[in-house]
């Protein structure tokens, strides 16, 4: 489930939108996302959205897929 909470940080995503996609509680997400802190020795969900980036970019994490279909937003 953290890699899944990672591929969302790493599109941008807030807790809240998350914990909905994910259905999961946002205390639930926060959990997740403040072990990805501590896993990766990170201060902030912003640097762990800088390094899923580029797992993204490396093709080592995949972006989630919105509910409305497939986004081109980190692609521009």
């Amino acid at each position: 489930m953290q890699s899944e909470v990672l591929s969302h940080l790493a599109a941008g995503m807030d807790i809240r939108s998350t914990a909905r996609l994910m259905n999961r509680s946002e205390r639930t997400i926060k959990a997740h996302t403040t072990a990805i802190l501590n896993r990766l020795s990170l201060g902030s969900r912003l640097q762990a959205g800088i390094v899923a980036y580029h797992l993204v970019t490396q093709g080592a994490l995949t972006l989630p897929q919105p509910e409305n279909g497939p986004t081109d937003r980190l692609t521009d």
